[in-house]
């Protein structure tokens, strides 16, 4: 009785899914992004600084906030990116 609505159902929940999948690689991205600002505000604010270490921020190599530094299979992820 309901094969009729079966295909049409599929491909609504099919589309969905592309959404979603593409709503989360946006917020995704801009979380990225939102680190890579910080990053640079924070690297910035450390050049005013009298005593502050100059070079690159520890941040610079794109590691997110928070990530494991130890995590080989992450940093080889993040590389190849």
């Amino acid at each position: 009785m309901f094969r009729a609505f079966a295909s049409p159902m599929k491909a609504e929940r099919g589309r969905n899914k592309e959404r979603l999948e593409a709503s989360l690689a946006g917020l995704c991205e801009l979380e990225l992004l939102k680190q890579r600002q910080e990053c640079l505000v924070l690297g910035a604010l450390r050049l005013g600084d009298s005593g502050a270490p100059h070079g690159r921020p520890a941040c610079w190599g794109g590691e997110p906030r928070g990530a494991a530094s130890h995590d080989p299979a992450g940093l080889l992820r993040r590389q190849q990116s």
